[in-house]
């Protein structure tokens, strides 16, 4: 029996993928659960027919026949073939959309479109020189400006210090911007575990930006226009809690999802690798 292979044109680079959570929704999708391999077996019987001997020919041609049977058995692992079959799934169910301004938060989207990729751990680590480079692309050096260029320049210093400390505190988590054929961006955070690929990697090899159309499906958290929203009154007991609650506010526009985004969480982020001559 020979194994089935898909053609070329669903072939997938697997960006980010996030297995658990694909496990999870194929649980709940097949009453029998996760399929953990799958198993074909096959066989074959051969036979032959001899002579019994020299003189049993002589006497009256008596022979012998002797069979032969191969069996083969071959188990062949799921777990690489599961993001496929949920990614069917939930597509002749109806539950992937791709318009995403039409979404209510919670829905299934997909997007496609360029990359933008931020490598909090790379940046973690060298918070420092990226701070000096920040102040002398703005012209700040060592030296000792005077008046109004001093309040001017230390304005530019304590904010980056500002920044850098709320860098060295983040998760480091890779962040990430998608945008789509019609400008519209959307912003995830990703887990390290779930990436298939180093990002650091990926950073010194192409930047922030990188190459190709990307695709991604994931659950829609959030819609572009929540900034304009005043957000929710704190409904915290404690003083220590509201207060808590102000900093998350602040920090989620000054170094995680910016204004003008969806915000989505991914459980897919690939690019499909086609044949020659295609485009």
């Amino acid at each position: 029996m020979e194994q089935e292979t898909q053609g070329i044109d669903s072939l997938f680079d697997y960006f980010y993928l996030d297995g658990d959570r694909i496990n999870h929704w194929l649980a709940q999708l097949d009453q029998d659960g996760v399929l953990n391999s799958l198993s074909s077996k096959s066989s074959k019987t051969e036979g032959s027919a001899s002579n019994a001997g020299f003189k049993a020919g002589l006497e009256g041609g008596l022979a012998s026949t002797e069979s032969f049977q191969d069996a083969i058995e071959r188990t062949y692992s799921s777990e690489w073939s599961r993001p496929l079959m949920l990614l069917d799934l939930l597509s002749r169910e109806g539950m992937i959309h791709k318009d995403i301004n039409s979404c209510p938060i919670g829905s299934l989207v997909q997007t496609s479109g360029s990359v933008q990729l931020f490598d909090i751990s790379f940046i973690q680590s060298g918070i420092d020189v990226f701070k000096r480079m920040a102040l002398a692309d703005k012209g700040i050096n060592s030296g000792k400006p005077k008046g109004s260029q001093k309040r001017t320049h230390q304005s530019e210093i304590d904010h980056l210090d500002m920044i850098g400390e709320m860098i060295k505190i983040l998760p480091n988590n890779p962040q990430i911007y998608i945008k789509d054929s019609n400008k519209q961006v959307i912003w995830s955070a990703l887990e390290q575990r779930h990436m298939r690929v180093n990002p650091t990697s990926l950073s010194l090899s192409n930047g922030a930006f990188l190459s190709g159309e990307w695709h991604a499906i994931g659950i829609l958290d959030g819609h572009k226009d929540d900034d304009l929203i005043p957000p929710p009154t704190p409904f915290a007991t404690s003083d220590l809690s509201n207060s808590i609650c102000h900093m998350l506010q602040a920090l989620k526009t000054g170094i995680g999802r910016g204004a003008g985004t969806f915000s989505m969480t991914p459980l897919v982020i690939f690019r499909a690798i086609q044949p020659m001559g295609e485009k």
